[in-house]
């Protein structure tokens, strides 16, 4: 009883996130993202009376009025307000780039995102996306809100985005930066993901429910009701429901889905453990839940949505009551009922970690959005097969054709657990594969700009922690469009594989290069010096100049010219590239095929 009610009232303690009055700077965009998060770079303003317009809402963003998380995560709640989100990003590259804004929940029913060139004077332009207005369907068809933009060179946009709920839902004051490729990798994942958790919870409950009908045992019938609503409560959840459907009953009806849901597990609870014959004072609390989660039905109906949420969240601490009566029953020697126990504690963790998100208190990402679903599936197994186990225990006398069946029920068990892990292996390597690309230039087999900029960044970070050098060089091919023109973009294409070749055979192993677009490379230098700096640009010119390139029987070669730059005390990694970039620009000045340092003049 004492650690149901600390539970409890840890669950209510989690009320409001600490924020600050800022002003978020731009993101800047490559066009590569892969799920970067806006967060910190965003604000956010509350509209408790829903009546601000999105011109209203940037006056006030630019009065200063928006505040930003300060907790260090991205969740503030359940506001019964409106909710204004503010965010730039801006372009940094040449070429137009098309994104995807993704809001990183699946709860919100209605969300509009509200766009702009900052330097224009025209109006926003406006996207909505609603799960709960009848043949509303969202803009891009993916599990959660996603908008599409796009940025010209050199752009900055600014957004809004308004969520609108009266009903008490999470907000997350965040938007991921996807590009296309990105997106729709990370959906099919998820979508072969949600298939394969959701067909064992239905393979599951079907099987509950033929047990009950075969066996006449309440406890299956109580545990099929409890996974059918777990099915519709966490694919609302998940997202799943309103990408199959634009269906809005199932949407709709979430809280009497997820009362019900509490319900039919307090009323398996009771069954399994036998509570009225063995712990009738725990009995009396679990039928007390089981109202509670009833009454969703009467509350939804009168439109007395806070008080429902307040109901539900008091319907929770079952779950506690449900492990502290399990352990008690094992105690008075039911050895089935640990497993039980075992089963409602994960379970417990799964349901209570989405408050802590909520609150800010947890990260929430992409995976944190998989974990508490992955828990609930692990939970809805372990208890199936306890449930199957109780039952053979209780049919053991029976005839063996009931006993063949009951093994055929556990076969069936076993054959959903090799189907998850075969899934799950092949989740793995896929996830593998996909951060392998993300990671090296597809052309050269080296690191790319992405990687390049987060490695660089760490090595850049060392060197000054531990008061050490470290040196860049920037390379470009010399004349290579005339490589092109005469060769074709083969040609060309081999030549760039030359030269990533001679640099990685002319490295230390602690140096680290990459591709950083087009025909020019750079290296990171730790722990070194200029004159060792400027004896590995010579050796890899070298490298470069001796090596012959063969492409359609014919051969040719190529030089390049370096510009290197010393780590100087409060340089970052974009200001080394700019001076080992300015050294090369006086290297190409000064006839190509030759290594300059920044301070030639």
């Amino acid at each position: 009883m004492r650690l149901c009610l600390i539970f409890g009232l840890f669950i209510c303690a989690l009320s409001v996130s600490l924020t600050s009055a800022a002003k978020p700077d731009a993101v800047s965009i490559t066009g590569s993202e892969s799920g970067v998060s806006v967060f910190p770079q965003i604000s956010y303003f509350e509209d408790p009376e829903y009546r601000l317009t999105v011109d209203e809402a940037a006056a006030l963003e630019e009065e200063g009025r928006f505040k930003v998380v300060a907790s260090g995560y991205s969740g503030i709640g359940y506001p019964t307000s409106s909710i204004w989100m503010a965010f730039k990003l801006h372009n940094s590259t040449d070429e137009e780039q098309t994104l995807y804004l993704e809001y990183l929940n699946h709860i919100p029913e209605d969300i509009w995102l509200f766009q702009r060139d900052i330097s224009s004077p025209a109006g926003f332009d406006e996207d909505f996306s609603s799960i709960r207005e009848a043949g509303a369907r969202r803009p891009v068809n993916q599990l959660r809100p996603v908008f599409k933009t796009t940025l010209q060179p050199g752009e900055t946009r600014q957004y809004f985005a308004k969520t609108a709920d009266k009903t008490g839902q999470a907000v997350y004051v965040d938007f991921l930066i996807w590009s296309p490729g990105e997106l729709e990798t990370t959906k099919t994942l998820e979508l072969v993901f949600y298939g394969a958790a959701f067909g064992i919870l239905l393979i599951i409950m079907l099987l509950s429910f033929i047990l009950f009908i075969s066996l006449r045992r309440s406890s299956f019938l109580y545990y099929s009701g409890y996974v059918f609503f777990s099915i519709l409560v966490w694919g609302k959840t998940s997202g799943l429901i309103p990408n199959l459907t634009t269906s809005t009953s199932l949407i709709q009806y979430f809280w009497i889905y997820s009362g019900l849901m509490v319900a039919f597990a307090m009323m398996f609870g009771r069954a399994f453990l036998h509570t009225r014959k063995y712990l009738p004072k725990l009995d009396i609390l679990l039928r007390l839940n089981v109202l509670v989660g009833f009454s969703q039905i009467p509350l939804f109906y009168l439109g007395m949505h806070s008080l429902s949420i307040d109901f539900l969240k008091i319907s929770m601490l079952g779950f506690p009551l449900l492990i502290f009566a399990g352990l008690l029953r094992w105690r008075q020697g039911n050895p089935l009922a640990l497993i039980f126990s075992g089963a409602w504690l994960l379970y417990t963790y799964a349901v209570s970690s989405y408050p802590f998100r909520d609150n800010g208190f947890l990260v929430q990402d992409i995976t944190a959005l998989h974990i508490p679903i992955i828990a609930a599936i692990i939970e809805t197994m372990l208890l199936f097969i306890t449930l199957t186990l109780q039952a053979r225990q209780i049919q053991r006398a029976n005839e063996k054709t009931e006993q063949d069946y009951l093994l055929l029920v556990k076969n069936h068990a076993a054959e959903l657990e090799q189907q998850v892990e075969e899934k799950t292996r092949q989740l793995v390597a896929e996830k593998q594969r996909a951060e392998k690309e993300a990671r090296t230039d597809a052309l050269t087999n080296i690191a790319n700009r992405r990687s390049f900029i987060r490695s660089g960044q760490q090595i850049i970070a060392q060197s000054k922690q531990a008061n050490t050098p470290c040196g860049m060089i920037q390379l470009d091919a010399d004349f290579f469009k005339s490589v092109n023109d005469r060769y074709g973009h083969a040609g060309g294409d081999e030549a760039l594989r030359t030269i990533a070749q001679a640099i990685s055979e002319s490295l230390r192993s602690n140096d680290f290069a990459a591709r950083m677009g087009g025909e020019e490379f750079a290296i990171i230098t730790p722990c070194t010096d200029l004159k060792t700096l400027i004896l590995v640009a010579e050796r890899i010119r070298k490298n470069i100049e001796a090596s012959t390139i063969t492409h359609d029987e014919q051969t040719f070669q190529i030089t390049c010219s370096f510009g290197c730059a010393l780590y100087q005390p409060n340089d970052d990694l974009d200001s080394l590239l700019q001076r080992a970039d300015k050294a090369l620009y006086a290297a190409k000045k000064a006839g190509r095929n030759c290594v300059k340092t920044e301070e030639y003049e």
